[in-house]
């Protein structure tokens, strides 16, 4: 029987995971004490949505589980819900979009006053950061299954470099958005601490 095959390599690894965790709890402290502060003393990071900042505090601390022969079924299985989690959160939100429905998850938690967004649903994360949140969840959610030959490696690594992909895009629509019409503008919006973040769990 071949060996499982290995995750995919990683040029960061645990300190890329490690830094999302951060820009993550910074946001999320953000929101949870004083956005407006935030939004003074850090406007980057005050743009990027609780429930973006949620996710990406569940996916990267998943990927600083060990991983591995010695990692644990306890271990894969938290992996395994903490990226279904988010998978099932951001289908929730695409869903929203593609259906012109709410679901009341944009402001479970803290609302977002219509003023400190130009998007049309505020607290909502567009559709090419869910997207992202699909793949990122997706990638993590296929490595569980390793040795299933179902499962290519090179499927893993297609979705990896979407993600990574989504975070330049992120970065050049900050150069575009003008160029977007204003009721499309929602449909790429990604913050440039979204944008990092992305790459930096592609990294």
């Amino acid at each position: 029987m071949s060996d499982p095959p290995a995750d995919p390599p990683t040029a960061l690894g645990p300190a890329a995971s490690f830094l999302v965790v951060l820009i993550a709890l910074l946001a999320l402290g953000g929101w949870a004490v004083d956005h407006a502060a935030l939004a003074a003393a850090f406007p980057p990071i005050a743009d990027m949505t609780f429930n973006t900042a949620l996710a990406f505090l569940l996916l990267a601390t998943a990927l600083l589980l060990p991983a591995g022969r010695a990692e644990g079924e306890a271990r894969r299985r938290l992996r395994m819900l903490l990226a279904a989690a988010v998978a099932l959160f951001a289908a929730l939100s695409l869903i929203e979009d593609l259906f012109s429905v709410d679901l009341a998850i944009d402001n479970l938690l803290f609302h977002t006053p219509p003023l400190e967004t130009s998007s049309p649903h505020p607290g909502r994360m567009s559709p090419l950061t869910a997207t992202a949140f699909l793949l990122s969840a997706g990638a993590l959610l296929l490595l569980a299954r390793r040795g299933d030959p179902a499962v290519p490696a090179v499927v893993v690594h297609a979705m990896i470099l979407t993600v990574g992909l989504t975070g330049l895009v992120g970065f050049a629509m900050h150069l575009l958005i003008r160029e977007v019409p204003p009721s499309q503008r929602h449909l790429f919006s990604i913050s440039e601490m979204t944008a990092l973040a992305f790459l930096l769990l592609a990294a």
